[in-house]
């Protein structure tokens, strides 16, 4: 299994994800509060170039996952699920 890159996740901004990279766009599109119609973050629109990479980049990631062991996925998995708990701890409640 390929050792994934750490990145510092920003959660005051929202960037498209394309070959595990963040990536901006010039375009934007606000989410609404439907409880009281305020606007909330910016999300970036992916172009049709963000598209065709992402479908790339999950093709090739694709290759090497499915040669992967079920102990190898789970493991992968269960790392995953810990360090989202750790960043769940650090909310405020």
């Amino acid at each position: 299994m390929v050792e994934q890159e750490k990145l510092a996740m920003d959660w005051e901004k929202f960037h498209n994800t394309v070959a595990g990279k963040p990536r901006d766009s010039p375009k934007i599109h606000n989410g609404v509060n439907p409880s009281d119609k305020t606007k909330l973050w910016d999300v970036p629109v992916a172009s049709e170039h963000d598209l065709d990479d992402a479908v790339k980049s999950a093709q090739e990631a694709f290759m090497v996952w499915s040669k992967t062991t079920w102990k190898e996925r789970q493991d992968v998995l269960l790392q995953l699920r810990e360090e989202l708990l750790a960043i769940a701890m650090k909310w405020p409640n």
